[in-house]
């Protein structure tokens, strides 16, 4: 009986060590976002913008976005939003990312060539997931003018939690920017 017991508790202290040192796998998700200018001068009204309370973009430990997508959830957006003399699209990414702890998460970098648009998205797991984006969008037209320093920017500067498998749109009324994520193989 004592031989038993002691057999017992080895074995269990083994399972209880092999489960302390293997951690569940850290899940990945596929990220899609999709970026646009929206110009309607009808809803502007006499509104003037400041860019006094604009926040720099922290790009200094970005990682780069991925590829445009060919075919995926939000092409027939960019599609439909390309047909549309009212609206631009300024940017459309789709990468691979691990929900990690807002610590270990790195931005990742959403910027046009010609810095038109500029900032990061963060993607991070807490208790739920969560994303961070902060976007400076700069129309190239405003930026060309004789006097740049009167160019204007406009920002979305926001965080938010966020459930898989839905859009998640991030307004302003310059630009707007539509998020998906979706667990990896789910999409």
């Amino acid at each position: 009986m004592k031989r038993l017991f002691v057999t017992v508790c080895l074995v269990l202290a083994t399972l209880t060590a092999h489960a302390v040192t293997t951690s569940p796998p850290v899940p990945s998700y596929d990220i899609e976002v999709l970026v646009f200018e929206m110009r309607l001068p009808e809803y502007e009204g006499a509104e003037l913008w400041t860019t006094d309370n604009l926040k720099p973009v922290d790009t200094a430990d970005a990682v780069v976005a991925g590829e445009t997508p060919v075919a995926s959830e939000l092409s027939n957006a960019a599609t439909a939003i390309r047909s549309d003399p009212r609206f631009r699209v300024l940017l459309h990414k789709r990468w691979t990312q691990p929900a990690e702890a807002r610590s270990a998460s790195k931005p990742v970098l959403l910027s046009t060539g010609d810095r038109e648009l500029d900032g990061t998205l963060r993607f991070y797991i807490a208790r739920f997931l969560h994303l961070e984006m902060n976007l400076t969008f700069q129309p190239l037209a405003l930026v060309q003018t004789a006097f740049p320093a009167e160019s204007q920017a406009f920002q979305i500067n926001e965080q938010r939690r966020i459930k898989t498998q839905e859009l998640h749109y991030f307004d302003h009324p310059k630009f707007g920017a539509i998020v998906r994520v979706v667990p990896t193989g789910k999409g």
